[in-house]
């Protein structure tokens, strides 16, 4: 059954009054007032940041369908605009996937998809030789990418980011909380435990910590012990033992360091 059409289609501009950056879009509706803003990916982020009530929407112009509304938004949303700094936009206007009237579903419907793969190869080489046009010309534009590589946080940042992980993941708000992992070098295997069963593990011969390799010899705690005695630090007894230089192991030299103690 096909999909009811909209009454309004029209092209709009989205921009946030903090930043003055900016986003075209199309949307069809019932309602002009239904407060859609747009779905783009920058969009979505400047929302996050800075609030609904801080981006208005200006509708440009109407269209008598949806198709006359793409061909709208691909003169508009051109190369030029999608590479200018304030644009949002991440690719150009019109590429709105405009399936048959048979199957509207479209990439969401494996059967189209398997009886149609030289167009679907098709749309994807268009798609990726516009992404790198744009790409191409933001960088010409002195436009680089927005990670976070080679950047560090600020001691703002991170005091920000800690106050808030202290409450958001204190005590029985923490997915982690009343568990622990534990290794058994005879089974070869790591399992996280209750807190209350440690002391069960343990006498299964099972230790605290987490190991992901277990190519390191079998030495019991009390052959281990000796070598501490004798060793200068714990990595030269690792390193005598032929035990892996790792947190595991750490954990257990230390444990039996405070018995030594």
């Amino acid at each position: 059954m096909p999909r009811p059409q909209k009454k309004f289609h029209f092209l709009y501009k989205t921009t946030c009054v903090v930043t003055g950056r900016y986003y075209y879009g199309i949307h069809s509706t019932n309602n002009l007032d239904d407060g859609y803003l747009g779905s783009g990916r920058r969009l979505r982020y400047s929302v996050r940041k800075y609030g609904k009530d801080k981006h208005i929407r200006e509708i440009l112009e109407f269209a008598n369908d949806r198709k006359a509304i793409f061909a709208r938004e691909a003169e508009v949303a051109n190369l030029n605009e999608v590479a200018k700094k304030d644009c949002m936009n991440l690719s150009v206007g019109g590429q709105g996937c405009l399936m048959p009237s048979e199957n509207k579903r479209g990439f969401a419907n494996p059967a189209w998809c398997s009886e149609n793969t030289e167009l679907l190869d098709k749309w994807r080489a268009k798609g990726r030789k516009k992404a790198l046009q744009v790409l191409e010309q933001k960088r010409e534009t002195g436009w680089r990418a927005q990670g976070f590589t080679g950047r560090v946080h600020t001691d703002k940042t991170k005091h920000l980011i800690g106050s808030k992980i202290s409450k958001t993941q204190l005590g029985n708000k923490n997915s982690q909380f009343g568990t622990l992992w534990m290794f058994s070098l005879e089974e070869k295997a790591s399992k996280k435990v209750d807190t209350t069963s440690v002391e069960e593990m343990e006498r299964r011969g099972w230790q605290v910590g987490r190991r992901l390799k277990f190519d390191d010899p079998q030495i019991s705690d009390r052959e281990l012990f000796k070598v501490l005695a004798e060793a200068p630090n714990i990595k030269q007894a690792l390193i005598r033992t032929g035990l892996s230089i790792n947190g595991s192991n750490y954990k257990r030299c230390k444990k039996l360091l405070e018995k030594l103690n």
